[in-house]
């Protein structure tokens, strides 16, 4: 008799998986079975806009996408941060207010677009895995929506790496159908009726797998990522830092005591 193997749960819920990297943006996806959002950290320092910024970001995205599992499908969220510091709404960098004036908008978005994508493009190549860049939607302000189509043009229009993938949620197929009046949840943030439109046009081929119990492993356990939970609408992962550290506090500790207990069981 021939013995029947079964495939491990959590490596085969993984396999049909896309890791949403980025800022606050990534919480849209948290109800969506096939994904699993990760928190880089905040919009106002995920960019290329300043020196130390540039610096910071190159070093958390490459980091999360070295470990996203193999068999996942990395995307990063990006660029309505940007657009946000070009309107100036309580957004300005201490000492390079003049690199985000409304003058320099065409520079800014160009230079942005080249420094993200040439990053994803390396990324790509040096991990040799595909990487899709989900480019700003339409908003609830005309202003930020221009920005974000020119954005999502420049970025465009720099991509050459077959490796790299952009997707553009402004040719998202029937999106007018629903829009920005049914996607954002506040003044600022996309809620899951966008994410599902993303998921539907984007990722149609990575459904959550049907096996019985797959439900139950929410949150899986990622190496070098902890689960962030700090209300129901922000439910994600945050990498570890570069020395593979957990999160400290009261609630790092009653999580990782919370974990051995059942594992002691």
């Amino acid at each position: 008799m021939t013995e029947t193997v079964h495939a491990d749960p959590v490596e085969t819920a993984l396999e049909s998986r896309v890791v949403i990297l980025g800022d606050s943006h990534v919480r849209a996806f948290s109800t969506q079975a096939a994904a699993i959002p990760v928190f880089l950290g905040p919009g106002k320092r995920l960019n290329f806009l300043s020196g130390a910024n540039a610096e910071s970001t190159r070093t958390s995205i490459a980091r999360a996408i070295q470990r996203c599992p193999a068999t996942s499908q990395p995307v990063l969220l990006y660029g309505e941060a940007v657009c946000r510091y070009l309107l100036g709404r309580g957004w300005h960098l201490r000492g390079e207010t003049d690199a985000c004036h409304s003058n320099n908008a065409e520079a800014v978005l160009l230079r942005e677009a080249e420094q993200l994508v040439g990053l994803l493009e390396s990324l790509a190549e040096c991990h040799d895995r595909s990487i899709d860049l989900l480019l700003p939607p339409a908003t609830l302000r005309a202003r930020q929506t221009g920005l974000h189509r020119r954005f999502n043009r420049y970025a465009s229009k720099v991509s050459s790496h077959r490796r790299v993938r952009l997707l553009d949620p402004f040719e998202m197929g029937e999106w007018h159908q629903t829009g920005p009046r049914d996607w954002y949840i506040d003044a600022i943030h996309c809620g899951d009726r966008f994410a599902t439109m993303a998921m539907q046009n984007f990722w149609s081929d990575r459904p959550w797998p049907t096996a019985p119990g797959c439900r139950d492993l929410w949150p899986l356990e990622l190496t070098g990522f902890d689960w962030l939970e700090p209300d129901p609408l922000f439910r994600c992962y945050r990498p570890r830092d570069g020395k593979g550290r957990q999160r400290q506090g009261l609630r790092g500790r009653f999580v990782r005591r919370l974990r051995r207990a059942f594992r002691a069981d």
